[in-house]
Formats: structure tokens, sequence, C-alpha cells
């Protein structure tokens, strides 16, 4: 069953409606603002960035994403000072070829087992 509180699901109708030409690109707007101030995650506004560059509002749209790379530049520096503070680095492992659905590290901490949309699972050994 279809969640109609699901961001993806209701972005999905209003460009549907939009693109159909049954609603205006102010009412298509409007719509997805809404949602937006109840819950104005980064994903969220960057939709409705998208939708003012495509609704030819070019100058609306570098505001939300102005606000929105601030944002993201300060929680990266913000992880990147909690993992200095913790004296911990971060580790990339890149062999999967696909998107990965999963981790689970033992409770030792001395494996990681990944899985990726191929079905597959990739045991690591992790270093101290």
């Amino acid at each position: 069953m279809i969640d109609p509180a699901n961001s993806n699901v209701l972005y999905n109708q209003i460009l549907h409606g939009w693109t159909g030409e049954r609603t205006s690109d102010r009412e298509a707007i409007e719509k997805w603002r809404q949602f937006v101030q109840e819950s104005p995650s980064v994903q969220r506004r960057y939709l409705l960035a998208r939708m003012f560059i495509f609704s030819g509002q070019g100058s609306e749209a570098l505001k939300i994403l102005k606000d929105i790379s601030k944002e993201i530049e300060a929680n990266a520096i913000r992880t990147a000072e909690q993992m200095a503070e913790r004296e911990t680095a971060g580790r990339c492992l890149l062999a999967d070829s696909k998107e990965v659905k999963g981790l689970s590290v033992s409770l030792k901490g001395d494996l990681l087992v990944s899985y990726g949309k191929d079905s597959g699972a990739k045991v690591w050994n992790l270093p101290d």
C-alpha cells in the first residue's frame, strides 16, 4: 500500500499533476512548499528548489540551494570535529559494485558483513 504521507509519493503525485497540465506552476509549488514547511529536510528543500528551476524561478531556487549548502557544510564540519575529538578515522571500503543495503559488525568489532542489491554478502576483516 502506498503511504500518502511519504514525501516521495506526494512529490510524484504533485509532479504528475503538474506535468499533465492539470496543476499550474504556482499550485504545484505551493502544495510542495506547504509539505516542506511541516518538516524542512534537506531533500524536501532540494526538491522545492528543483521545482523553482523548472518553473523558471532560478532566483528562488538559488536562495534555497545556498541555505542547503550551508547546512550540509556545517554538518560535515561537525562530523569531522567529532571524529577528531574521538581520535577516530573514517574508512571507506570500495568493493561493492552496486548499492549497499546493509552492514553488520561482529560483537568483537573485528568483522564487518555488507550485503547489497546483488544479494551477495561480503565479509571484511577490520584492522585494529
